[in-house]
């Protein structure tokens, strides 16, 4: 054989190097793969180990692994699908199970639950759902146990009720609602269809414009009502519910009629009562005697106050309909209301100062502005002992804003609710002393009122009172 150092594979191993080639043997003439290794002795080489094997026999080896690599790999895969196939049933079914009970759950079946036998990973999942379904039930039954609960109540409401939608149907309405229109099935009906009447059409108008409540008084088929209505923000709906209220109007104007017929009664034997009172007081001298009769005249002239009140009160009851309406100089009637005053206000060293704004004028009727003003101006001079009287006005984008205040005894606080109901008196001796009817600060209520205004009372004990009123622009 010839000198084989020179062979790549051995020239690399004497490098230290392991050395591979695939080449046709020289010797024996055939393809040839060669690997050789050095051997150390000493830190040396001093040789090599050469192997070399035919490339067709290292095929046929390659081909046995590379057949038996494909078969088990082969054989892996299949046993993989099938596990795979296994696994994917299994879960496809518990998926299944599920589906079923979430279409359980749609169709309000809410005592559905899922139990797995083997459940893992699915563990979690069934608990949740089964916890869902406790909470989903409970939580039906505590809405229909409230629903039935309102359904209740609003059929045994004697009230007529209604409930509208945005486009004026009618979702829901009680009994009295339905007696009232004489219809037995109104559900999804124009509310305007089966009630026709203005005053509620423009009431329900505003509420749905303002989107808050509104209260009116209103009357058809020869009765009253009181209209309240709410605005439901949940799907922009209206709240309706009529009260009769005819029996307490017919009893309201039963007393308004006998106050005024009984006033007016009174008002001719005390005319003359007080014409025989100043003849015997002219004529008598007798100390003793003068005095019972000042005391007869005093409350006789009580008394003729009264009557005065109660037929002013009765006349802007009847005429609160009919307002006289004119621009009114507020700046005048405080003016003119100085000059009626002025002796009453100098007897008792009183000031009277005033605060306002120019030009401040309101759309009034000036009868019944000036008797407010002559109403709350001789109340606080009559409780005012030191100090005075200051009236302020002001004028805003949406309000005439008047205060009448005073430095005078002031109003304890379980009074401020009632002091404008007829004939209550904070100080009965006082108001007897003064010649006081209770019935002034009704009449001032009553003018704000039918003027669309507001009026609120503030006070202190010994520091005084003010009274504020709002009247719309």
């Amino acid at each position: 054989m010839e000198n084989h150092n020179t062979r790549f594979e051995i020239a690399r191993a004497f490098d230290g190097e392991a050395g591979r080639a695939w080449r046709k043997s020289a010797t024996l003439g055939r393809p040839m793969i060669y690997a050789a290794r050095p051997v150390y002795i000493d830190n040396r080489i001093p040789f090599v180990i050469r192997a070399g094997e035919f490339e067709t026999r290292f095929s046929a080896i390659f081909f046995n692994f590379f057949t038996v690599y494909l078969v088990v790999s082969g054989l892996i895969l299949v046993l993989a699908l099938i596990v795979s196939l296994i696994y994917t049933s299994n879960v496809y079914g518990k998926i299944n199970n599920l589906n079923a009970a979430i279409d359980e759950i749609k169709n309000g079946n809410f005592r559905t639950k899922i139990f797995f036998k083997n459940p893992g990973e699915f563990s979690k999942i069934s608990e949740s759902f089964n916890y869902m379904s406790d909470k989903l039930r409970s939580l039906f039954e505590g809405m229909v146990s409230e629903r039935e609960e309102l359904n209740a109540l609003i059929s045994s409401m004697q009230e007529a009720l209604w409930i509208i939608d945005d486009n004026d149907r009618i979702v829901l309405a009680n009994e009295g609602f339905k007696n009232l229109v004489s219809q037995s099935s109104v559900e999804r009906k124009l509310y305007w269809e089966v009630l026709r009447n203005n005053n509620i059409d423009n009431s329900i108008s505003e509420i749905r414009k303002d989107k808050k409540s509104h209260v009116a008084e209103i009357s058809f088929d020869e009765k009253y009502f009181l209209f309240v209505g709410v605005f439901l923000p949940v799907r922009s709906r209206i709240l309706n519910i009529l009260y009769d209220i005819s029996e307490a109007k017919q009893a309201e104007s039963f007393k308004k009629n006998l106050v005024a017929s009984v006033s007016h009664e009174l008002k001719t034997p005390l005319t003359s009562i007080k014409g025989f009172i100043e003849t015997l007081k002219s004529e008598e001298s007798d100390k003793e005697k003068l005095r019972y009769i000042e005391i007869i005249e005093r409350n006789a002239n009580r008394l003729d106050n009264i009557v005065k009140d109660l037929l002013l009160l009765s006349r802007l009851e009847e005429m609160g309909k009919y307002l006289q309406l004119e621009t009114v100089d507020l700046k005048n009637v405080v003016d003119n209301i100085e000059v009626a005053f002025e002796k009453k206000l100098r007897d008792k060293s009183l000031y009277f100062k005033t605060n306002l704004d120019k030009g401040v004028v309101i759309n009034g009727d000036i009868f019944k502005i000036e008797q407010m003003f002559i109403n709350l101006v001789d109340n606080a001079i009559k409780y005012t002992e030191k100090g005075g009287i200051l009236i302020t006005i002001r004028k805003s984008y949406e309000e005439v804003r008047v205060v009448v205040e005073d430095t005078g005894v002031g109003i304890a606080p379980h009074h401020l609710s009632k002091i404008f109901e007829r004939f209550y008196v904070v100080d009965k001796s006082r108001s007897r002393l003064l010649g006081g009817t209770g019935l002034g600060l009704s009449i001032v209520k009553h003018i704000v009122n039918i003027h669309k205004g507001k009026i609120e009372v503030e006070s202190l004990i010994g520091i005084g009172t003010r009274f504020i009123i709002s009247f719309p622009v």
